[in-house]
């Protein structure tokens, strides 16, 4: 969704253990994800990178998502 935007071509995107499909709103998730990477993103250094994480808790699924910038 961003790998073409010249401004994170220094950043580097890591997705951890896709779990398949699930049912949601393809829409709505989409621009979800796409806030949070983008805000992560922002933060980094050149060289920096975000993980996302798809994983389960509950029953339910669950994004995580971490990045290299120093607070």
């Amino acid at each position: 969704m961003i790998g073409h935007l010249a401004q994170y071509q220094e950043q580097k995107v890591e997705f951890i253990t896709p779990l398949g499909h699930r049912r949601v709103n393809s829409q709505e998730i989409k621009q979800v994800v796409l806030n949070l990477l983008t805000n992560a993103l922002d933060s980094l250094d050149p060289g920096g990178k975000v993980a996302v994480e798809l994983s389960t808790r509950d029953g339910q699924a669950e994004l995580t998502f971490t990045d290299t910038a120093v607070a």
